[in-house]
């Protein structure tokens, strides 16, 4: 009898990877296969984080098509399976896959646009924290101002590209009625992403 983890492993193995890995073995068939209940488990474990990675990825979405998109997702839903149970915290990882996807390779400005898109759900998601007491901080005497040590607001992030991501960001927004040209050697930015409510 397999212990837990491997049975645990095995079974992650054919949900993601599709491994014929004799799992199915494991699986008591009350009117389907083991066979078929794990293709069922494995399209809709498939379908449903392709859903979070487009949820979090509007941008790039729209940026490649759908087509392109879905096998990108099925691509890094492999190479960086899920580590949580909480979808919120699926594709912080997909930045990085971009950069190495080869039918992506073109489109060098989509790996920062994706890290906007990022930064955009962590501070939506970050926790509530007062903001900055500037009454507080001008009574701090002179003589121990030195000494403070500033950090970003939980729902603050920095960003910097060489490319105009929060251009293409900005046009690429459903309700954007502008003008949608992009010139992509306008130059980079660096970028102070906050969320308003702070």
């Amino acid at each position: 009898m397999p212990r837990l983890r491997e049975l645990q492993q095995d079974f992650a193995a054919a949900v993601l990877d599709g491994a014929q890995n004799g799992f199915e073995r494991h699986i008591q068939a009350a009117g389907l296969s083991g066979v078929r209940r794990l293709q069922i488990y494995r399209n809709n474990t498939l379908l449903n984080l392709t859903a979070s990675l487009r949820a979090t990825y509007p941008v790039i979405c729209r940026l490649v098509g759908d087509s392109f998109f879905d096998y990108a997702a099925a691509q890094y839903i492999a190479a960086y399976p899920s580590r949580s149970g909480d979808l919120e915290e699926f594709g912080g990882d997909f930045a990085r896959f971009l950069e190495s996807f080869a039918p992506a390779a073109d489109l060098v400005y989509l790996p920062d646009v994706a890290r906007l898109e990022w930064i955009y759900r962590q501070i939506f998601y970050a926790a509530d924290h007062p903001p900055l007491d500037l009454t507080a901080l001008a009574q701090v005497p002179a003589e121990q101002q030195a000494d403070l040590h500033f950090q970003l607001h939980p729902a603050a992030r920095l960003l910097e590209s060489v490319f105009p991501i929060l251009r293409i960001w900005q046009v690429n927004q459903t309700d954007y009625a502008g003008d949608a040209a992009v010139d992509l050697t306008a130059g980079g930015i660096k970028l102070l992403a906050l969320r308003r409510d702070n």
